[in-house]
């Protein structure tokens, strides 16, 4: 039986998915050829292999080592730039030390840390909103990004300017990552993003952060440096699609209520089924199997994340959730998993509850045409209620502080 706050009905959530669709417009012949696959568990074109089933991504991930440094991939592109051999987060045989750093970074406690970074955010937010005004989700998450990686990195850099950077960077690596090797060299692309040098020297701790640690270790600059901008890059891009594309979904479908009581269910079924890093390219690091298949050392993997995640549950309904290891799947799994899942869920949470109060309704929303993720670049809201909005923005600013 559908729940009257939580469940959404089935004409907002059609509409909601129709918006949803126009953010793949960042690279349509790529996500329309794997929208047109997504039936099959498996398809080899060449040396790729497109893995949407949901068993063979997890097998992907857990069972086939991978070349994290080769060459197309971000961790081969940034050690080509900076000169390092090994990226403290890429390799396999880094990847225990990596995920007990990361544990001691992104811990709950961590993540609680930071959430007073990006408050003051989400208060004047939550402020415009209240009183009439209009709020622009898109630039709201590219902020909410960038402030987050300074404090996570312990950098003091320019939150905005690093944004800016982190995000042309991943839409150059990510154009390179999906093209076939033969095309990059056909259109003589260079493979190194050109933003790179200029965020490699914003990655200097000046306070306590991931980075000062990596530095405490012995760790060269330039392996300081590729460590600083792989976290960046993750926290930036990741965060500059989830939320707008989450909050989408929210006004389309009416999915306000399910705040605050049901926010847990309702972000992780934003996440499944928005899945910000939709696909996963990696590189086989020896011969293996998959699906029963044979596939050789340096087969290049799409790993369609969103297929996975979404395999028999399409569409999100935060009253009956999707088994949590389903969910887990956009996140990757395993040694593999993104260490970050548990800021992006923190933090997906704590937007959407500052906004919830306002009802915010769609006013304007155009896609992000080259970006790496599938994300809005303006997506323009206002609140259906001000008044009622603002005591609730009330209350909910001072229970953050």
């Amino acid at each position: 039986m559908r729940h009257p706050l939580t469940s959404p009905t089935p004409a907002r959530l059609r509409r909601a998915a129709a918006r949803d669709l126009a953010v793949y417009a960042s690279h349509p012949f790529a996500f329309a050829a794997l929208a047109a696959t997504s039936r099959l568990p498996q398809l080899r074109l060449g040396t790729t292999v497109i893995v949407h089933d949901r068993d063979q991504y997890t097998e992907a991930l857990t069972g086939i080592p991978l070349d994290r440094l080769a060459a197309g991939t971000t961790g081969g592109q940034l050690a080509a730039v900076l000169g390092v051999e090994k990226g403290l987060m890429f390799t396999d045989a880094d990847s225990r030390t990596a995920r007990r750093t990361s544990a001691a970074h992104l811990s709950s406690r961590q993540v609680a840390a930071f959430a007073p970074v990006w408050h003051p955010l989400l208060q004047q937010a939550a402020a415009s909103l209240a009183a009439g005004a209009s709020l622009d989700v898109a630039g709201l998450a590219r902020r909410l990004g960038g402030v987050t990686a300074t404090a996570v990195l312990g950098v003091s850099a320019d939150p905005d300017r690093l944004a800016d950077l982190v995000l042309a960077a991943a839409a150059h690596t990510t154009r390179t990552e999906l093209r076939p090797s033969w095309a990059n060299r056909l259109l003589h692309r260079e493979p190194v993003p050109p933003q790179a040098l200029e965020l490699a020297a914003m990655m200097r701790p000046t306070g306590p952060g991931w980075l000062a640690d990596a530095a405490e270790t012995g760790a060269s600059s330039a392996e300081v440096a590729a460590l600083g901008i792989t976290i960046a890059l993750a926290t930036v891009a990741t965060t500059a699609a989830a939320l707008p594309r989450a909050v989408a979904w929210c006004a389309d479908a009416r999915l306000w209520g399910a705040l605050p009581e049901h926010s847990d269910a309702l972000t992780a079924e934003l996440l499944r089924v928005t899945a910000p890093t939709g696909v996963l390219p990696r590189v086989t690091a020896a011969d293996a199997e998959l699906g029963g298949c044979p596939v050789e050392a340096g087969t290049r993997l799409v790993l369609v994340a969103r297929s996975a995640a979404r395999q028999g549950r399409p569409l999100p309904d935060p009253a009956c959730p999707a088994p949590a290891a389903q969910a887990q799947l956009v996140f990757g799994v395993g040694a593999h998993a993104c260490p970050g899942a548990r800021l992006a869920r923190a933090q997906m949470t704590e937007v959407l509850t500052a906004l919830a109060p306002h009802q915010p309704r769609i006013v304007s929303a155009r896609p992000a045409y080259r970006s790496a993720l599938p994300s809005w670049q303006r997506l323009v809201v206002t609140a259906r209620t001000s008044q009622r909005g603002a005591d609730a923005r009330s209350a909910w600013g001072e229970a953050a502080a």
